[in-house]
């Protein structure tokens, strides 16, 4: 199996950390934002409409998109489930909200990286050369404004972006009143996966489970927002240093 990633993506790391979970054992591949796309479209046998990773093929399948990774991991994987039965509708609920912190996130991060040629740098895949790494990151402004337009947020002003983000992040703080671990039931769920991976905008999490260089890491980061949530980040990390192999 292989996944397509991009190893500081929120969305690859819930993909990553499922196939984990269920012991699925797969090889990881750098996908190029934009460059990359002529790729994903061959190995996934889809010449056409909306390709995106991750990306997992896995013989002669391919299932793309976090959500639809876990599933396929819970039906082919074992030990512990994370979609309890009965809970279909409920984790979904949480799969949207996850969807708008993140969306909300990456339009401050993008921004963020456009402005900063370290952080270009640091985005590299490590395939390329050390010669070429500063002309791949001297593009890097063109793809990002690919990106903007992809994900049609190149019109959406900053301020309404973190709106955006505080919505999730209220909703999130509601559904653990003090000392509550799990969002779904009395153990550990894809809810929980999810949530906690999806935090990642607002102060990212320890090197040991997604290591990032320092410019990353400083356009990932928002100070104000992390003060203010701190105790869903403290809930996350907890969440990642019980779960998170």
């Amino acid at each position: 199996m292989r996944l397509y990633q991009m190893h500081y993506s929120p969305w690859s790391e819930r993909a990553r950390w499922a196939l984990e979970h269920h012991h699925l054992s797969f090889e990881k591949v750098e996908h190029v934002p934009v460059l990359g796309v002529p790729l994903l479209r061959a190995v996934a046998k889809r010449p056409w409409g909306k390709i995106t990773v991750p990306l997992l093929v896995a013989g002669d399948q391919s299932v793309q998109g976090s959500l639809e990774i876990a599933r396929w991991a819970e039906e082919k994987g074992t030990g512990e489930p994370l979609f309890p039965p009965g809970q279909d509708e409920a984790i979904e609920r949480w799969h949207q909200v996850g969807e708008g912190l993140l969306e909300a996130g990456r339009i401050l991060v993008t921004r963020r990286v456009a402005g900063d040629r370290e952080a270009q740098r640091e985005s590299t895949p490590a395939f390329v050369p050390e010669g070429l790494r500063g002309a791949v990151a001297a593009g890097a402004g063109v793809v990002t404004g690919l990106l903007a337009q992809k994900y049609g947020f190149s019109g959406v002003d900053s301020s309404t972006a973190r709106a955006q983000a505080r919505e999730g992040l209220l909703a999130l703080r509601a559904a653990l009143p003090s000392g509550a671990r799990h969002l779904i039931g009395e153990r550990f769920s894809y809810a929980d996966l999810l949530m906690a991976a999806s935090l990642q905008f607002l102060r990212p999490v320890a090197d040991l489970y997604m290591p990032i260089g320092p410019a990353t890491r400083r356009c990932w980061s928002n100070p104000d927002l992390a003060e203010e949530f701190a105790d869903l980040l403290a809930w996350r990390d907890q969440i990642f240093a019980e779960h998170r192999r």
